[in-house]
């Protein structure tokens, strides 16, 4: 028995609406995570940071990770951790050069970019970066 090209219409549209809205719920997770580090709630930006990661890997949302992996990278600098900051700095970096993507969190880009440039020598941030380059997303919420 043929399904009528109505129902696969709808059955299409259906899963377009569900992706739209996990797009969307992926969107709205990082702008709370945002919100938190702005806090400066850092405990709380990064498991969002961390979950909104793991959506956008599921999704294949590309600039939600390069945010995510962004925020993560702000979060960690915030807390004192800024050679892992500098490393998930360089897995974002390295993603967003390779996809052409551009981030759009620009507030946790700016965040990690002054606290790693003003507390890491050049060779410090240079060897970070690049150890993060050769991540995996996956990595970055290892830490």
């Amino acid at each position: 028995m043929r399904i009528p090209p109505s129902v696969r219409s709808e059955k299409r549209l259906e899963a377009k609406q569900i992706e739209r809205d996990m797009h969307g719920a992926c969107q709205a997770r990082l702008g709370v995570a945002t919100a938190a580090l702005i806090a400066a709630r850092t405990e709380s930006a990064l498991r969002e940071y961390d979950t909104s990661l793991k959506e956008a890997k599921a999704l294949g949302a590309q600039i939600f990770m390069i945010d995510a992996i962004y925020g993560i990278s702000a979060a960690h600098a915030l807390s004192g951790d800024v050679v892992w900051a500098a490393k998930c700095y360089g897995l974002a970096s390295y993603i967003s050069a390779n996809t052409k993507c551009e981030p759009r969190t620009g507030l946790a880009y700016e965040i990690a970019s002054q606290r790693i440039f003003a507390t890491l020598t050049d060779e410090q941030r240079c060897a970070a970066m690049a150890t993060g380059a050769a991540m995996r997303v996956e990595d970055a919420v290892a830490e």
